[in-house]
């Protein structure tokens, strides 16, 4: 038993290393190149093969395979529809790859042989151990692995690209490497297959796709990943009969807390009649503080009224002043606005076209997480 952990052991340092070499020596002199996609399945394919001929394979028996693949294809599709749903209210964007069969084979085919190969070598990894610090370090390299990928393609010059890269690529990542290592070792590599090739190949398929933004994209990565591991845990828990204390409030917690989150992402995106900016300003004290959030309503210019709190876009960022005056100018309106702690009124008129909604409520000091990032961007 000794013998066959430290084996394993010897084995990740041995993918470690390899990778890395792979990637100094091929990835990276290559990284413009058309052919990168095929040189990153051939050193997947290479890796698989090798453990394969000096481990051998494992045959997948598990008991609820088969419940695994069910559960993951529906998540495959609850993925799709709830991008597409989104994508209405944040707009779609042309595909950019090629849709000609040429086009598709030669984006999908490697990606697929990548992917089966990557999970070959995950799946060898993890029957034979059946050691968890052994899947936490294999998942480690993987996710090391894609990072340095990844990281060829961003500029690292100001600290809001880096905020930008762990957002969008390095906690999504982490969770969905996470996600995969836990299903392959407690369930079966099948249901990993179908939800990795499709989180990788879908995009080369659809004509279009939803755009969503830095933000959406970020949550998304985060919590499906997370949404996925419960249920799939509910199975290996059932597997191993394994008793579950409070059941029923860790349920309705989780629920709540999903609604709760939900309602914010909702309001932080603008999905829907309402949407949440930070305060980053003190020109409407006493109503409303610098560090605080208010929710506004989007409505229509002609429907704003004088005392209201516009809220409009001047200078690249949010502003809300209070109304002081609406001017017409043919079919055409402009207000003139006046934050209630300033002296005198704004500078420039708002014209109608920068008016995005008046507003409603004010949260307190919920802001401040934004303005602070704001303001370590800016410095």
């Amino acid at each position: 038993m000794k013998n066959s952990k430290r084996n394993i052991y010897l084995t990740e340092i041995l993918i470690f290393i390899y990778l890395l070499l792979m990637h100094f020596l091929l990835i990276i002199p290559f990284k413009n190149s058309i052919y990168l996609n095929y040189i990153n399945m051939l050193i997947w394919l290479f890796l698989a093969i090798v453990l394969i001929f000096v481990h051998g394979f494992i045959k997948d028996n598990n008991y609820y395979k088969k419940l695994g693949i069910r559960y993951a294809v529906v998540f495959c599709l609850i993925y799709i529809i709830i991008i597409y749903i989104l994508g209405l209210f944040t707009g779609f964007s042309n595909s950019i790859y090629s849709h000609t069969i040429k086009g598709l084979f030669n984006n999908i085919f490697p990606v697929l042989i990548m992917v089966i190969s990557e999970e070959i070598t995950r799946y060898i990894i993890c029957k034979k151990s059946n050691n968890i610090k052994q899947v936490i370090i294999i998942t480690i390299i993987y996710i090391i692995y894609d990072l340095l990928l990844i990281s060829n393609y961003y500029y690292f010059d100001t600290s809001e690209q880096i905020f930008i890269f762990l957002c969008v690529e390095f906690f999504p990542l982490l969770a969905r490497q996470a996600m995969f290592s836990y299903i392959t070792y407690k369930i079966s590599y099948i249901p990993t297959l179908i939800l990795e090739i499709t989180l990788e190949t879908f995009w080369f398929i659809v004509p279009f796709y939803p755009n969503l933004g830095n933000y959406i994209t970020s949550v998304i990565g985060i919590i499906f990943p997370y949404f996925v591991y419960l249920k799939m845990s509910k199975i290996v828990k059932y597997r191993e009969k394994t008793e579950i204390g409070k059941k029923e409030n860790i349920s309705i917690a989780i629920i709540l807390i999903f609604v709760f989150n939900l309602i914010i992402f909702m309001l932080v995106a603008g999905i829907g009649k309402y949407k949440m900016i930070a305060i980053g300003s003190n020109s409407m004290n006493p109503i409303y503080y610098k560090g605080d959030a208010i929710i506004y309503e989007k409505t229509s210019p002609d429907l704003i009224n004088k005392t209201d709190i516009l809220v409009f876009f001047s200078d690249e960022k949010f502003v809300t002043h209070r109304v002081v005056d609406i001017i017409k100018v043919g079919e055409k309106l402009y207000f003139r606005t006046k934050g209630d702690n300033n002296n005198s009124n704004d500078v420039s008129l708002v014209p109608d076209d920068k008016v995005y909604g008046k507003v409603k409520y004010i949260v307190k000091y919920i802001g401040y997480p934004t303005i602070w990032l704001q303001e370590l961007f800016n410095n």
